[in-house]
């Protein structure tokens, strides 16, 4: 509450920085509470609307973020009363958003065209391993990436964080196992547990409520599917290269389609 609204947070140092002003550091935090819930949405490309996903990102960042994230990182959350160790956004970045992710993809329900996503599956599973042979980046893999990485990361912190390292900056832990402090793998396991739960379970709920007011239904109609979220919601395209579905026979699934170069010269 000494913070609301930023009153207060100016030029005067932090005071658990002491060097860093408290604007520079506010700034910091938010670019986590921005990117965090970006993350989630990943998993509703293509079939969730852009007006409830605006809303989510302010009542998830307000209601599920902003806990789990004062829980792990401000000196009297619970975490760090316990011990617990952040390593990297662990539990407040990772595992909520991979949470958020799942628990978006389940209220959303699936996509259509089964057949479609079954056999794109099957090859996409296959492409994924030529990323280690041809050595180019992917993304997007919200859950497994996010929730299931920073759930083992957060694990291996009870194993590997050394006092010795942490000492570097003048941090003072109890350290994990490598220093014989065993305990520390049960606080890491208790503060990832705790942020999977309520990060999936809020979410689930927040996004629950938000599917039942009138203009913020989180899916998009069928033909706003078919034909695109880009071009359906935003009016534009994001690769102008491919052919742009200008009508959809809802009873057949057939479209009709122009391409896109085409229309740009009209």
């Amino acid at each position: 509450a000494e913070f609301a609204f930023f009153q207060g947070v100016d030029m005067t140092p932090y005071s658990q920085t002491y060097q860093i002003p408290r604007i520079v550091f506010a700034m910091f935090q938010l670019m986590f509470a921005g990117i965090t819930p970006a993350l989630a949405l990943g998993s509703a490309a293509e079939r969730g609307r852009i007006l409830p996903k605006i809303v989510f990102i302010f009542v998830w960042t307000t209601l599920v973020y902003d806990f789990i994230a004062c829980w792990s990182w401000n000196s009297n959350g619970w975490v760090s009363v316990m011990g617990g160790l952040d390593f990297a956004g662990g539990t407040p970045v990772h595992i909520s958003s991979g949470c958020a992710a799942l628990a978006y993809a389940l209220i959303l329900g699936k996509r259509h065209g089964h057949a479609f996503g079954v056999i794109g599956a099957f090859f996409c599973n296959i492409a994924v391993h030529l990323k280690h042979i041809f050595d180019f980046d992917d993304a997007l893999d919200v859950f497994a990436v996010h929730g299931v990485g920073g759930l083992v990361g957060n694990l291996l912190t009870g194993i590997f964080a050394q006092k010795s390292i942490a000492a570097l900056d003048g941090t003072i832990i109890a350290g994990g196992w490598l220093d014989g402090n065993f305990i520390q793998l049960g606080y890491q396991l208790a503060d990832s547990a705790t942020g999977m739960g309520y990060s999936f379970v809020m979410t689930y709920i927040i996004l629950f409520i938000m599917d039942k007011i009138p203009g913020l239904s989180l899916r998009a109609d069928p033909e706003s599917e078919a034909m695109g979220i880009d071009e359906a919601e935003l009016g534009e395209l994001a690769y102008y290269h491919i052919d742009k579905i200008i009508s959809v026979n809802k009873l057949t699934g057939e479209t009709k389609t122009v391409k896109e170069e085409t229309i740009l010269q009209n």
